[in-house]
This record gives C-alpha cells, structure tokens and sequence, in this order.
C-alpha cells in the first residue's frame, strides 16, 4: 500500500513539473509588451493604439499610425453646447450626424502634441502605441478656436458690408469661407464680440446668410406674357434685382433659376445680373400649346453658394424657402385653321374625307384649333389628294395615291408650307380597296413628315 502511495506522488509530482516547465516557456515566447496585451489606462492622458496586418506592398506603418491615431480621436468626447450651431439645428438628424462625423475627422487631423510611447512588430502585425497629455490638447485646441474665431468674425464683417451694397453673391462668398473656418468646433458656442454686440458666431453667420436670401427683391417686366404660337415666338423678359435694405441697392452677378412649372418650351439669354443688377431672359420657342403656361423666375441660391463640394452643407442649412419667387403666367393662343379638302378614290370624290379628319386629329393634340369660318381662320390648309389604278397581278390589283397638303396665311394667300405625298401603294382583291389601302397607309408618311412640318408653322417652332 505505501509503495503504491509513494508511486502517486511521484507521478503527481512530474505533472505539476511538466506543467510549469510549460507555462514558463510560454511566457517566455509570449514577446509581446505589455500595452499590446492589454491596454493601459493613464489618467491626464489620451492613449491612441493602433495595428496593422503586414502585407505585400502595404505601408503597415502609415496604416498602423492612422488606426492609433483614431483610437486617440475616438475617446475625445464631442460635448455640443446649448448656444453653438449644432444645437440650433438640433432637430434635423442628418446634419447633426454629419457634423459630428466631421468633428471626429477634423478632431483627428488636428491632433498635435501627442508622442510615441511604443512600437512592437511580429512577423505578421505592426502596432503603435502613441500618447498625449489632456491638457496639452486642451491648449491646442483653445488657440485653433481662436485663430478660427478670429478669421471667421472678420469674414463675416466684410460679407456684412458687401450685403449692405448689393453685392449679395460676393456676401455669401464671404459667408461660406467664414463658416468652412468654423467647422471643427460647430459644437462649441463661439462667442465673440462683434462690433461692441456679444453674438454666437457660427448662428449670426447663418442669420446673415438667410437675411440676404429673404430680403432679394425682383421686378420681371413684362408680368405676363400673351403670345400667337404661328406669328413666331421671341418675347424678352427683363427681370431686376435689388437688395431690400438700406438705399435699395441694385444686386450684380446673381445667378438666376427660370423653369416651366406648367407648359414647356425655350429660354434664351444670360442667367446672371449684370452690374446694373439687370437680367435679360428671351422666351423663343413652345414645346406645347397648352392655353395656360407659367415660368417662375427665382435666385439660384444653391450656384450662389456652393462653389466646391464641401460648401454644399450650408446651402442645405440655409432657410431657401424664403427666397423671392416671382410666376409669369403665359398665355398662348394658337391660329384657328380653315380646312378645304378635295379628296378622291380613281376619280370618285370620297364620300368621308380620309386625310383630313386624321391631319385635323393629329394637330388637336398640339392644341391647334380649328374653325368652318373662313372669315375668323388665320390659316387655310388645302388638302388635295386622288389615286389611280396601277394594274393587277396574280388577282391581285394595285393602285397609287398622290397628295399635296398645303398651309396658306389667310390673308396674304402665301403658301407657309407645301407637303406631297407620291406614289403611295396600295394592293388588294380589287383597285377600290386597293385605293382604300392607300390611303390607309398614308396616315404613317402624314404622322411622321406632314404633321411635324404643319406644327413647326401653326406652333412657331
């Protein structure tokens, strides 16, 4: 029995051995410092660690300094103040998300003062270990939010009186650029004394901005246009703008937005104010003759303001709604047409007209109208149209038809526009239905080249 006691202790005994020997060894090949193990915790101190996975042709270190260095970023908490622009546009998610994703990425670009604490690499890994005191980052950033502060009153100032002149477009200029200064610290309040007045001056920037986008004021001459599609179309349309404050200064260099809210058809002309704060618009074609049309003319606010990609954040805050719009009703009157056809199957006037009611449904459809009062037409269209018998073969019998559609001024009796059809075939059992067929045909060759000439008259196009 003790011999077999004395046996369990010393098979006991080699385990624990053979186990030490082992957790030994381990620690032994176990290289890595203590900071990649576990991360430390320094209190005053901002700790940044960052690895990079080796690879062919990969910069591991750039990429192992980056990943530290946004670790570092990662634990500066964005704490938005209850005066600073953040906060006032608190209630639209988007921007906020926004803002405080650029707040990261600019906090991290502005990291300074920070050393390198440690580096450690293993045949596959390349880590980082960088820290910075607290209070050191504090200080840089207390001196970049006054340099920024700074630059960005004096933008503001200088926008301020170029607005009081006119010169709105230049304003906002001055007003974008203030703002770009300011967008690292769009979550502090910014306060600073403006010409003896304390203002929040990311909030004042934007006030600015939305004062000179309400109070444009636009003067369009004429205030409603009457047009006749067929006596041809080249109306210009002045529009003045000028600033609705101090002496009522005229605005130069404002870009200019004129679209068909209802109706379409051609604007012409420069799209921005010259120095005399005068914009000349030319209406020069229809693409409908819809009776009731309306242009509205307004600011371009968003070419006024975004001049690169980046500043496209702060058309988007901009209150645009309260930009002066100004509808130019358009009314269109199109001629009244007389129609005078003759139309014929192998000599034998055809008892329903065939070209006619399908010529008159076509220009229907662009509005044209129509009239049996020669007196009251503007226009005559003639239609003269006949078939003749070709031959037949195999029972099978042809015949062709010859057309001359032709659009005349009622009072001059000049031909506006002539259209011929020629040798249009038809084939059927008999030379009837034959010129039947023919004239079925017809309609294609009349929708694709008559009823455009036609319309290009009667619309002024």
């Amino acid at each position: 029995m003790k011999s077999y006691l004395y046996l369990i202790a010393i098979l006991f005994l080699g385990i624990s051995c053979t186990a030490s020997r082992k957790t030994k060894q381990e620690e032994k090949t176990d290289l890595r410092p203590d900071w990649v193990k576990q991360r430390p915790v320094v209190s005053g101190e901002y700790i940044g660690i960052g690895m990079s996975v080796k690879s062919y042709g990969a910069d591991f270190r750039e990429s192992a300094r980056k990943n530290a260095l946004a670790d570092m970023s990662s634990q500066i908490e964005v704490n938005i103040s209850v005066n600073s622009l953040l906060h006032t546009i608190s209630t639209d998610t988007r921007y906020q998300q926004e803002f405080r994703s650029l707040t990261k990425t600019t906090t991290q670009l502005q990291l300074e003062g920070y050393e390198i604490a440690g580096t450690w690499e293993s045949p596959t890994e390349y880590w980082m270990y960088y820290r910075m005191p607290v209070s050191a980052y504090q200080e840089s950033r207390r001196n970049r939010i006054q340099a920024a502060r700074a630059q960005s009153l004096d933008l503001l100032r200088k926008g301020d009186e170029l607005k009081r002149t006119g010169a709105v477009p230049a304003a906002m200029g001055y007003y974008t650029r203030a703002l770009d200064q300011l967008k690292p610290f769009l979550n502090e309040s910014l306060q600073a004394d403006y010409d003896g007045k304390q203002i929040f001056l990311a909030n004042e920037i934007l006030k600015s901005i939305n004062e000179s986008i309400r109070n444009l004021s636009f003067k369009v001459d004429p205030g409603k246009i009457q047009v006749v599609t067929s006596k041809g179309i080249n109306v210009p349309i002045r529009i003045e703008v000028r600033f609705n404050e101090g002496g009522f200064p005229v605005v130069p260099g404002l870009p200019i937005k004129a679209d068909f809210t209802k109706g379409d058809g051609v604007l012409s002309g420069t799209l921005v104010t010259n120095p005399s704060g005068i914009c000349e618009l030319r209406l020069t074609g229809l693409a409908t003759a819809e009776p009731a049309q309306e242009i509205v003319i307004k600011p371009d606010i968003e070419k006024m303001m975004v001049k690169e990609p980046s500043s496209k954040i702060w058309f988007n805050m901009a209150d645009t709604r309260q930009a002066p719009i100004v509808p130019l009703p358009l009314q269109v009157m199109t001629p009244l047409v007389f129609v005078d056809t003759k139309e014929s199957n192998l000599d034998q006037t055809l008892p329903s007209p065939r070209m006619a009611p399908f010529i008159q449904q076509e220009l229907s459809r662009s509005g044209i109208r129509f009239t049996e009062d020669l007196s009251a037409a503007d226009f005559i269209l003639t239609i003269q149209s006949s078939t003749k018998a070709l031959g037949e073969f195999n029972g099978m019998f042809s015949a062709g038809l010859n057309a001359e559609i032709r659009l005349s001024d009622v009072r001059t009796r000049q031909a506006m526009t002539t259209q011929v059809l020629a040798d249009i075939r038809g084939v059927q059992l008999n030379y009837i239905r034959a010129g039947e067929d023919a004239y079925f045909k017809a309609e294609s060759e009349l929708r694709r080249r008559v009823v455009p000439a036609l319309n290009k008259v009667l619309l002024g196009r």
